[in-house]
């Protein structure tokens, strides 16, 4: 009887424990609203985006610094390739090098996008060239967030 008794507490006390790893898991797990790889380096932020005249402005810190990359396609679920004339990938180094020249087999892919909560999610992948080489740059937006700058 004894041992019953002990292999019931276990048996409550093991499902309790998976239940917690399960909440702890799932609800702590926090993913970036925007992460960028450029030329090997990678970044992460929460700061919502600015949209004016058709461009999304995608900032390190807050929309109060200076933007750090550029894009524009349609605001719609697809496939905008770079070698269009209306889709652009524009990005800034730490040294505030402009990079805007790129292959024109890179892409903006937006898998969902919301007009009314103003979030989309996506993700960018280009090979900028210049003097020195390719420099390649790879973003994936989750949900990130975005104000329209009138």
């Amino acid at each position: 009887m004894g041992l019953a008794l002990l292999a019931g507490a276990m048996l409550f006390t093991a499902c309790k424990k998976n239940e917690e790893d399960t909440d702890n898991n799932t609800n702590n797990t926090v993913v970036p609203a925007i992460s960028v790889n450029f030329d090997g380096t990678t970044w992460t932020t929460n700061a919502p985006m600015d949209y004016e005249d058709g461009v999304f402005k995608v900032f390190k810190a807050s929309s109060d610094a200076d933007e750090v990359m550029q894009f524009k396609c349609a605001r719609e679920v697809g496939t905008f390739g770079l070698g269009d004339n209306n889709n652009f990938v524009v990005y800034w180094d730490d040294n505030d090098v402009e990079y805007n020249t790129y292959d024109p087999t890179g892409a903006i892919v937006i898998s969902s996008i919301d007009l009314t909560a103003k979030t989309l999610s996506a993700t960018i992948g280009a090979s900028f060239t210049l003097n020195e080489g390719a420099h390649p740059l790879t973003a994936t937006l989750t949900n990130a967030k975005w104000s329209e700058v009138q």
